[in-house]
């Protein structure tokens, strides 16, 4: 456990977790050099990548690759062998205690955040994961706890015998003031299937933990006894402790075969400009964390869908952005829906945080745009496997018009921006597919079971529901709802 715990802080160090050091405009680019393969798309490869240094990164080869080959990379070693780190037939985190599945083996570039997650955990609980630790959660409202984590809801769960398990009475799921249930999205309805579908494949240790109802984390430190919650979030910030799993929007939105998707448009044919359709989040912006509002100088930064809107008002040339319900929509640019397949028009797409990380990242990977990212706190459970300026480009980390000046560089640079679309869509073609996904849930839960020292059988609780049973309940009607 310790060399796989190394192996994932290094990955996490290297990778500065999603924050890049410098932006590109501080200097040469590496990654150009190796750009004059962009005229051709090239073949992913098997696994591994070598390559150049990148702005705000490591090479390629420090960080693991991309666990597909980056168009202009080398991707083998001098001998002409597989490139030192991830790929080749060998999985980087071989395990005694459990088998991983032979398909995983290509999967390694995605498995460096479970360990930087659970390094993060190990620090604060050393002695192990036990029962305090599920009752910090205090499911199911624990607002009383602001200085540990404060949550409007969660759902707590066991795994158990390949089975999962609904726990706690029903009415739990509802408002208190309303008298409604809570919603229940598609995104976490289908995580909860997609995680039961991994462990009815290929098995599933047992234990417990929680799933909050919404996408962002919650573990903002141990309680005051030092336990520590057990949440399985689909988003966080870099310090919180949640763990972090696929949304259900992966299954929900069907991104395999997104990803299998030609683009339409030729890239010389593409507007030089960035695309980007929100829809409202900034009334939500100012009841934040402070700490997620602020640039890396300490200043309060404005939201940044109102930012993008505003810049684009003087900036035509280079953005279009628009929100179909801000209220800082200009009269003459009114929010018009675009089919995000229809946005591919544009080479430029501007990617930028909602009330968590905007779960269309995914989509923008597999989309045939060079992405740029909104500089952000938040984090989904592949972005340790991205690379600034080979996957995307990070833009509003220099100030808050950095992203004229990008735009400017990339017209007179085309041949990087291309390779840049072209690596992440690489990327997703060859990670982000339902396999890449029950890979990662596999050996997030076998490295966390190592962890427990409790566990428990479904009749040892109160209720204990298999969750598909609960999602039909769910579904029925409020007033038929048994008390």
């Amino acid at each position: 456990m310790a060399a796989l715990l190394l192996a994932g802080l290094q990955i996490f160090f290297n990778a500065q977790y999603f924050l890049p050091a410098r932006s590109a405009l501080d200097g040469p680019l590496p990654v150009a050099a190796a750009a004059a393969a962009a005229a051709a798309p090239a073949a992913p490869a098997a696994a591994g990548t070598g390559g150049a240094d990148v702005p705000g990164g490591t090479s390629s080869g420090d960080a693991g690759g991309s666990g597909s080959e980056a168009v202009g990379s080398s991707g083998s070693s001098s001998d002409g062998g597989p490139a030192p780190g991830y790929g080749g037939a060998t999985p980087l985190f071989p395990s005694q205690r459990y088998q991983l599945p032979p398909e995983c083996a290509k999967h390694t570039v995605l498995f460096g955040g479970i360990y930087s997650d659970l390094a993060a955990f190990m620090s604060a609980k050393p002695e192990g994961i036990t029962e305090a630790d599920l009752a910090a959660c205090n499911i199911p409202y624990a607002t009383n706890k602001p200085d540990a984590w404060a949550v409007s809801d969660v759902r707590r769960l066991l795994m158990y015998n390949n089975s999962l398990y609904a726990l706690e009475d029903p009415w739990t799921w509802r408002n208190r003031t309303e008298g409604q249930r809570i919603p229940l999205s598609g995104q976490h309805y289908w995580a909860l299937l997609g995680i039961e579908e991994v462990a009815q494949r290929w098995g599933l240790p047992d234990l417990e933990f929680v799933l909050p109802l919404r996408d962002c984390g919650i573990v903002n430190a141990p309680a005051a006894d030092g336990s520590l919650c057990v949440s399985l979030s689909m988003a966080k910030q870099r310090q919180q402790f949640d763990l972090l799993i696929p949304e259900g929007q992966f299954i929900e939105y069907q991104m395999d075969k997104w990803v299998r998707e030609d683009d339409p448009f030729p890239w010389e044919e593409k507007e030089e400009k960035a695309i980007a359709r929100y829809t409202g989040f900034c009334p939500y912006w100012a009841s934040q964390p402070k700490e997620s509002r602020l640039d890396r100088w300490g200043n309060e930064i404005t939201c940044p869908r109102t930012h993008y809107v505003e810049l684009a008002r003087n900036s035509s040339d280079k953005l279009d952005v628009r929100c179909a319900s801000c209220d800082n929509s200009p009269p003459d640019q009114p929010g018009e829906y675009i089919k995000l397949s229809d946005q591919r028009r544009w080479k430029y797409a501007l990617d930028t945080d909602g009330w968590g990380p905007a779960l269309r990242f995914y989509k923008l990977l597999g989309g045939d745009w060079t992405i740029l990212k909104d500089f952000s706190l938040e984090h989904l459970w592949f972005f340790p496997a991205l690379q600034p300026w080979v996957h995307y480009i990070p833009v509003r980390w220099n100030g808050p018009d950095e992203v004229n000046h990008v735009i400017r560089w990339l017209r007179q640079n085309d041949h990087v921006a291309r390779t840049v679309a072209q690596n992440a869509k690489q990327f997703a073609r060859a990670h982000l597919t339902d396999e890449g996904r029950m890979c990662y849930i596999k050996v997030l839960f076998e490295e966390l079971a190592d962890l427990y020292r409790f566990s428990k059988r479904p009749e040892q609780y109160s209720r204990a529901v298999p969750i598909r049973q609960e999602l039909k309940w769910y579904s029925t009607p409020l007033g038929k709802m048994a008390v």
